[in-house]
């Protein structure tokens, strides 16, 4: 074991023993199972009311009515956070992933009644409208509506998409699910993995036609606020730079062989994510040690067979943000990934704090992976930085380089 990660559990653990549990306290939504599904009814009926109720006209009226939706769809996450954590934390709980599945519907259901009531009201409403002072706050979401309304799905389309193409998507879900759990390396399954991707895009594809997109990746680039031009511009940047033609010179070069460091049981590996981020002031590295303090039931580290083994953030307005992790064997790359999915719960709980509007709690995605990339980021480089010899040294500072390269060239060509 690496000196260096001994020291730091040692001096920072906060209090927890080798066999603290790592689990988080789902009754911070929901008291328990019985009073979620009773309270997820009542919010189903508000739901129906909503959807069935009118486009509101006037600014005073249009924003008591985005405040209903606002309300609703913050309530919704509430519930969706509880029964999708149950779902990942038992494979076989198919009650709680249907209900997950439902509550998603939900959600689309007030959304797209949002869409729908914004392009009644048309354009130029719309741009009277957001000159009032009393919708300020939903600007945004009212001129992002109606660019949706354009490329939203008719009824007949929506019905035939859940009816043909929502089954592909589905089983292709499963199939990952059980892949993933597969103890052989993805390049031994290659093959399966490239089925599962091409029966996706196939799908996808067919219904970003529907929607009037030219392929799936215009309508990706679309549902993630950027836009095809943009994307196009990027790899053309990292295509013709200098930097790119040295990546792919060192990408083509054998690797040197270096040792792994040991294993790391997630208490002593969590001090190593809290002293990375000293650097990025008290507030920030406070949010990470409370998230992180297991005496807060803020974090998990599933490591039953029945985990979905997958590593993901929790949070919405409202509710304090949490991170899972399953399939934590306590390797480098283990622990830089935990590091990555609580950047992401921080920015939640950060946003749950100081973001007053639910619907702004999504954002655009490429924005929230920035966040993300950058905790992993400091995590390889505080270990760098203390590694006490010179063959750590090197295989920290070769790991990084090769996740920063990654982020650039390596999605890139992806992406291209």
């Amino acid at each position: 074991m690496v000196r260096f990660f001994v020291a730091v559990a040692a001096a920072v653990l906060l209090g927890a023993g080798s066999g603290a549990e790592y689990r988080i306290d789902k009754t911070r939504y929901f008291a328990n199972s019985a009073s979620e599904a009773t309270s997820r009814a009542a919010v189903a009926a508000s739901v129906q009311r909503f959807v069935a109720s009118g486009t509101p006209w006037t600014a005073r009226e249009l924003k008591a009515w985005l405040n209903t939706y606002d309300a609703l769809l913050a309530s919704l996450e509430r519930h969706d956070i509880y029964v999708y954590l149950r779902a990942e934390e038992n494979d076989a709980d198919t009650a709680d992933a249907r209900s997950d599945d439902e509550l998603g519907q939900l959600e689309d259901r007030i959304t797209g009644r949002v869409v729908e009531g914004v392009a009644a009201l048309g354009s130029a409403r719309v741009a009277a409208l957001v000159r009032d002072p009393l919708l300020a706050p939903y600007r945004w979401l009212l001129t992002d509506s109606l660019a949706q309304a354009r490329h939203r799905l008719d009824r007949a389309d929506a019905r035939a998409v859940e009816l043909t193409v929502t089954p592909v998507l589905d089983a292709a879900a499963t199939s990952y699910k059980s892949l993933r759990k597969s103890p052989e390396s993805i390049a031994a399954n290659q093959q399966a993995y490239a089925a599962l991707l091409v029966s996706i895009a196939a799908a996808r594809t067919g219904v970003a036609k529907l929607r009037g997109f030219e392929g799936a990746a215009q309508a990706s680039y679309f549902d993630k606020s950027l836009s095809a031009e943009s994307v196009e511009r990027t790899l053309a940047a990292v295509r013709d730079s200098q930097a790119y033609a040295q990546y792919r010179r060192v990408a083509s070069l054998a690797p040197s062989p270096q040792p792994s460091p040991a294993a790391l049981a997630a208490g002593a590996a969590i001090p190593v994510i809290l002293a990375a981020e000293q650097p990025m002031g008290a507030e920030y590295a406070g949010a990470y040690a409370a998230l992180l303090d297991p005496r807060n039931g803020r974090v998990e580290i599933c490591t039953a067979e029945a985990c979905d083994r997958a590593g993901f953030s929790l949070g919405f307005s409202g509710v304090d943000s949490a991170v899972f992790y399953g399939g934590f064997d306590g390797s480098v790359n283990s622990v830089r990934a935990l590091a990555h999915e609580s950047g992401h719960a921080v920015h939640r709980q950060f946003m749950s704090r100081n973001q007053p509007i639910a619907a702004y709690n999504r954002g655009p995605s490429f924005m929230f992976e920035s966040f993300a990339i950058f905790n992993e980021l400091l995590f390889l480089d505080h270990l760098y930085r203390a590694a006490s010899t010179d063959a750590q040294r090197a295989y920290y500072l070769g790991y990084f380089l090769k996740d920063a390269t990654f982020q650039v060239f390596g999605s890139a060509e992806e992406t291209d």
